[in-house]
């Protein structure tokens, strides 16, 4: 049995180049850690469907409450929205958000830009875009670098 029999060998394109260099990046001078709680969703799916009664035309999910709250974290302690390069620390003063969407052959990490000034239904709004275009191949470079 040959190798070719074995696998296939699939160039990546320009821009899951930039994905992988990024996470890769991203993994290297981002501190990470692991947490595990329980956590009483009740109060927050409560404000999802009064959110999601007074607007009909965007439903607003689970997730773009997480995206808002990380972003508003992000923005209440600056000490955490930082990244080292080098010897370096930058501290950035808005909350980028990269988010993770699934396409065939594997997934992309679009940035959800300045997603602390933004309403959680301008989040629901983005999110669906940017999903759209991931799925599509039509994300911009600048919308995942």
């Amino acid at each position: 049995m040959s190798l070719s029999e074995v696998y296939d060998v699939i160039p990546l394109s320009i821009m899951r180049k930039t994905i992988a260099a990024r996470m890769n990046e991203a993994k290297q001078t981002v501190p990470h850690f692991r947490l595990s709680a329980d956590i009483d969703m009740d109060n927050v799916l409560a404000f999802r469907r009064l959110l999601n009664n007074d607007n009909e035309k965007c439903k607003i999910s689970i997730n773009d409450i997480i995206i808002k709250a990380c972003a508003n974290a992000l923005m209440d302690v600056p000490s955490i929205n930082i990244q080292l390069i080098g010897d370096v620390i930058y501290r950035y003063n808005q909350a980028d958000i990269s988010i993770i969407i699934a396409v065939d052959g594997g997934v992309v990490a679009p940035v959800l830009r300045k997603a602390n000034e933004k309403t959680i239904y301008d989040i629901s709004e983005d999110v669906k875009v940017l999903a759209h275009k991931s799925v599509a191949s039509k994300l911009k470079m600048s919308e995942i670098s």
